[in-house]
């Protein structure tokens, strides 16, 4: 079969200046085959840190992708894990309106340390060995969306960022509310982060509010409905993950009759859920279980120690 070129569809075009490539659908069989045989070398995107997430996501470039959940469910510290483990081999900016900036580096020293309890010396390495690898944003109030887009372009243009954490939508120049003129100015917020993330080849890490629960029971993992503000914020992303954090197991271990048994039984069960909600690029949707450490570091499976790394290496 022959493939059909621009010239041919010219005359069905508004703008001539655009590329058309309209190709048999046959030609892309190889590349079909590899991913079947899991040879296929245009497989892009960074890997999280934990071994059962590896075959089902990657961070790929040109994406956004929206960390949702209630309040008080771990979303920023679950992002601070993945952008610590990301530090090994990419350079990472945090713009965090809702937390200062030294409150970042202690939680993500803390995670460094694994053990809650990091000395003074190694809260030093920690911060020497982020030195070009982590940049946070130094800014506790609501940004303006002009403003927070110029960082973005300096930070991958002149820092060579490729992750940037957005934290949170609410921040960002919007006034969070639902009325008609809101709902657009996240829409085109949303749009132009996916324009930003295409442009510059980076990956945009964006947390969004979960609607308060009201009369739906936080015992139960959001999803991509809960999404607080326009429909077309999760429209307009690559992927969309939920965090949550199993209330119900917590209720349970406040019990102070439970049998050793019966606070082992409970300990088990899953602390955490990180549910992908949607994954444009790629086929898998659906849960992933967590638990916290001693460290503050989200483990993948009950009772898996911290994970100590040497800070003192360039």
């Amino acid at each position: 079969m022959n493939i059909i070129g621009l010239d041919q569809v010219k005359k069905y075009m508004s703008a001539p200046t655009e590329s058309l490539h309209i190709k048999p659908a046959s030609t892309f069989l190889d590349k079909v085959l590899a991913k079947i045989e899991g040879t296929d070398d245009d497989i892009v995107g960074d890997r999280l840190p934990w071994d059962k997430s590896w075959n089902l996501f990657r961070a790929r470039p040109k994406e956004v992708t929206i960390i949702t959940g209630y309040n008080g469910h771990y979303k920023s510290m679950l992002l601070n894990y993945i952008i610590l483990d990301l530090l090994r081999f990419r350079k990472c900016l945090i713009v965090s309106p809702e937390m200062p900036p030294d409150e970042t580096l202690y939680r993500m020293t803390l995670q460094a340390a694994g053990n809650g309890e990091p000395t003074p010396q190694f809260a030093t390495t920690f911060a020497n060995w982020t030195d070009n690898r982590l940049w946070l944003y130094e800014q506790t109030d609501s940004m303006k969306t002009d403003v927070l887009k110029a960082v973005i372009r300096f930070a991958s243009t002149e820092l060579n960022i490729r992750h940037v954490v957005v934290d949170s939508l609410m921040m960002c120049g919007t006034d969070g509310g639902d009325s008609h003129g809101s709902l657009k100015q996240e829409k085109e917020f949303v749009r132009d982060l996916t324009s930003l993330a295409k442009d510059h080849n980076i990956h945009i890490w964006l947390v969004a509010h979960a609607r308060k629960a009201g009369d739906r029971d936080e015992r139960k993992p959001p999803g991509k409905q809960d999404v607080s503000g326009s429909g077309h914020i999760t429209n307009l992303a690559s992927n969309v993950f939920s965090c949550w954090h199993n209330v119900v197991r917590k209720e349970k271990l406040e019990n102070l009759e439970l049998s050793d048994k019966e606070r082992k039984d409970i300990e088990s069960a899953p602390e955490f859920l990180l549910t992908c909600c949607k994954q444009r690029n790629g086929a898998w949707q659906g849960k992933v279980a967590f638990w916290m450490n001693e460290g503050l570091q989200f483990v993948e499976n009950y009772g898996d120690r911290a994970t100590i790394r040497d800070y003192g290496e360039q």
